[in-house]
């Protein structure tokens, strides 16, 4: 998924901005927004992690929201995760949930 690589590539340049503009929800980004700020957040959680590269083990896709199973490096050990989805009537796919 395009997002997925867009993310990856964004975070490894430490862009926040993008990520919060083009790659995040809009529910998402408002929520981030409301706790102190989608970039300042987004920067604080960029700045500890060394390695941005993620592996997908399963989706689904259901409609206009998907789900991702993935795993990354972090301090030599691969972490699970999940990134859910929302496809928005604008903007396209966005990340709505990270965990």
């Amino acid at each position: 998924m395009t997002v997925i690589d867009n993310f990856s590539s964004d975070a490894n340049d430490g862009d926040a901005s993008t990520i919060c503009d083009k790659i995040l929800s809009t529910t998402l980004k408002q929520h981030l927004n409301s706790i102190g700020g989608c970039n300042t957040i987004v920067t604080n959680q960029l700045d500890t992690v060394s390695n941005f590269t993620l592996t997908i083990s399963k989706y689904a896709v259901t409609g206009n929201s998907a789900e991702f199973v993935v795993s990354s490096n972090y301090n030599g050990k691969y972490k699970p995760g999940t990134l859910k989805f929302v496809n928005q009537p604008k903007g396209g796919w966005r990340i709505s949930s990270l965990g």
